[in-house]
């Protein structure tokens, strides 16, 4: 019984290292799409960014980074602006918007949603998305 225990005890400390090195792989290449895309830099110049999220807390399990966008213009005209700069900037092959402001749904914050996809050799050539939520109060 106690050979049993030990080995189960081992399997699942071999378990928790392998996520943690997934999850700092994760984090390492989300911030190496970040830098490479200037999202930080572009995003900035709309408001306060927080990272929340997995990748916050360093706990990515999958390739998905969550940002808030703290900003004093919350508005759909904001959320163009922001969309437009987006696409000039041409790094990202898609582009999702969401207004659960006017379009309510519960498990979701009162705010706008955009959603970016990025297919490059840097995420090993997989979908990607980066939510940013424009809301006026940071969640943090």
């Amino acid at each position: 019984m106690f050979f049993e225990s030990e080995r189960s005890l081992r399997h699942i400390l071999a378990m928790k290292h392998a996520l943690a090195a997934k999850a700092a792989t994760y984090k390492k290449e989300a911030s190496a799409l970040l830098k490479k895309s200037e999202l930080i830099e572009l995003l900035s110049r709309f408001g306060k960014i927080h990272f929340t999220g997995s990748y916050a807390y360093d706990l990515m399990l999958n390739p998905d980074i969550d940002i808030y966008l703290e900003t004093k213009d919350p508005t759909r005209e904001t959320v163009k602006k922001i969309l437009d700069a987006l696409i000039d900037q041409d790094a990202w092959n898609g582009y999702m918007f969401y207004d659960w402001k006017k379009f309510r749904r519960p498990q979701f914050p009162k705010s706008h949603y955009i959603g970016l996809k990025a297919i490059t050799r840097l995420w090993m050539e997989s979908d990607k998305k980066i939510k940013i939520i424009t809301k006026t109060k940071s969640p943090l």
